[in-house]
């Protein structure tokens, strides 16, 4: 199968937000990134939804998955794999 790309870039008020999915031999790979500062305070609540999201894939896909969270050059980026499935 060949691979497939979409990349969506949103500039909301205050900032960016970078959305790309890529299908490439049977695995999916969603990513997305954003400009960050990593010695900002965090806001209270923040990082539940990425604990969630990682707790909801491992569920799924246990040892067919990577979720990776990174800070690196101002920005943060989340990166989710896990395999294409087509039927129900």
């Amino acid at each position: 199968r060949a691979a497939a790309a979409v990349q969506v870039v949103f500039a909301p008020e205050g900032g960016e937000l970078r959305l790309q999915a890529e299908v490439q031999k049977g695995i999916v790979a969603f990513i997305v990134d954003n400009p960050a500062n990593p010695d900002a305070p965090l806001k209270p609540g923040l990082g539940i939804g990425l604990r969630h999201v990682r707790q909801r894939l491992w569920g799924r896909y246990p040892d067919r998955c990577r979720f990776e969270s990174e800070y690196k050059e101002g920005r943060h980026r989340v990166v989710l794999t896990f395999p294409l499935e087509t039927e129900p």
